[in-house]
């Protein structure tokens, strides 16, 4: 094997054992009450790391279909990550992954002020950190 080819080898690896690492740290965040017998509601720390993480995703998934310019699956890939993200974040954070579904629920008294506060703080920076992210892919 060439040396370009060996280099990204090795890049992909460590990429991906980092990716590991990073996954399996938000999974301890998230789900710290994991194993106890205890049934007590996510700390704080875990419903933002899931806010801003499915936001993450979500804004990044609509920011790749959209520079994509193909527009033939993109309502399908979009919908898709939509869910996925509900569903893993959903147990833990309620799943909101958009500001305008946290002012409502502040609205409507399923949420404090300050929690959504706090809620908008962590999709605002996940929105800006994916839109940055693929700016910079694109």
């Amino acid at each position: 094997a060439n040396a370009p080819s060996m280099f990204y080898l090795i890049s992909f690896c460590a990429l991906e054992l980092a990716g590991g690492l990073v996954a399996s740290l938000v999974f301890k965040i998230t789900h710290a009450q994991e194993g106890s017998t205890e049934d007590a509601p996510a700390s704080m720390l875990a419903r933002l790391s899931c806010e801003f993480v499915g936001t993450f995703v979500l804004v990044f998934t609509v920011c790749c279909c959209v520079m994509s310019g193909s527009g033939t699956w993109n309502a399908t890939a979009i919908a898709s990550v939509l869910m996925a993200m509900i569903y893993a974040t959903g147990p833990v954070s309620g799943g909101n992954l958009n500001p305008a579904v946290s002012l409502a629920l502040g609205l409507t008294g399923d949420m404090t002020f300050p929690e959504v506060a706090k809620y908008w703080a962590a999709q605002l920076l996940a929105g800006a950190a994916a839109g940055s992210t693929a700016c910079v892919l694109f």
